[in-house]
């Protein structure tokens, strides 16, 4: 199926104009005017061009444009929400990471216990030292 060509009616004239003047350039007088008093309707039938309003053409453009739109926004918002869902399988990593570094430290830090006696013990040993330097 051959795809007719949509013009707008001012384009249909212009592309017309174009056909009279190049006839009459190859010195074909006959068929330049025969192509001069034809109507821009009449020359776009013979030409097999659909003749269409400019603004209903451009409305057309514009949805075409919106429907793209709506589908890379679509797109997107897919993309969104797979980014969302690896961001909280991250956190939940990243969470459990953290238990599990806190209760590393837990275990490796000594007790407060210990603290205690082992200061205690250097308290004893500081005492010591200063009543053999007296």
């Amino acid at each position: 199926m051959v795809k007719r060509l949509v013009l707008t009616s001012d384009e249909v004239a212009r592309r017309q104009a174009q056909a009279v003047e190049f006839m009459e350039r190859l010195g074909n007088e006959d068929k330049a005017d025969e192509l001069d008093e034809l109507s821009p309707t009449e020359y776009a039938e013979r030409r097999g061009i659909t003749i269409q309003n400019p603004r209903r053409r451009i409305k057309e453009m514009v949805e075409e444009s919106k429907a793209d739109l709506l589908l890379r926004l679509a797109a997107l918002n897919e993309e969104v929400e797979s980014l969302e869902e690896e961001n909280a399988e991250l956190a939940e990593q990243n969470d459990s990471l953290n238990d599990t570094l806190n209760r590393i430290f837990t275990m490796a830090s000594p007790d407060d216990d210990l603290d205690d006696d082992q200061d205690a013990e250097i308290d004893e040993v500081d005492e010591n030292e200063d009543e053999t330097d007296k």
